[in-house]
């Protein structure tokens, strides 16, 4: 009979042995005491780290994440109020119009910042 190696327990208990070869190891199990017991103990170790693998599985919390619908649509918005805010003092040609225009679009554009970092910060 072929001398079975140490490790060939664990590619045994895995699976990953040809057929011929297992029927070897196996027999090598049956008559050999050393690795009847080293065997028992890499199946018990092997068998305790699949349970603690089990319950240490992660599951993301896929529901909370944000709508890209509406981050599209807050993204256009955006877009459109810039191109609104700087084209509108073209048009009307007055710089105090321009500084309004400017300063309510910066007003609006930091209020939608802070909104969308709260959002970003509950759901972490």
């Amino acid at each position: 009979m072929t001398q079975v190696e140490i490790f060939e327990l664990s590619a045994y208990l895995d699976g990953e042995l040809t057929k011929e070869r297992a029927r070897i190891v196996e027999a090598a199990i049956a008559a050999n005491p050393v690795l009847r017991e080293e065997y028992a103990a890499l199946s018990e170790a092997d068998a305790r780290w699949r349970a603690a693998a089990n319950t240490a599985r992660f599951t993301p919390k896929t529901a909370v994440l944000p709508n890209t619908n509406r981050v599209w649509t807050h993204l256009a918005g955006g877009v459109l109020l810039l191109l609104g805010v700087r084209l509108l003092p073209k048009l009307a040609a007055s710089f105090e119009l321009n500084v309004l225009l400017s300063a309510i679009f910066f007003s609006i554009l930091l209020a939608w910042a802070v909104r969308l970092e709260k959002r970003t910060r509950a759901l972490i």
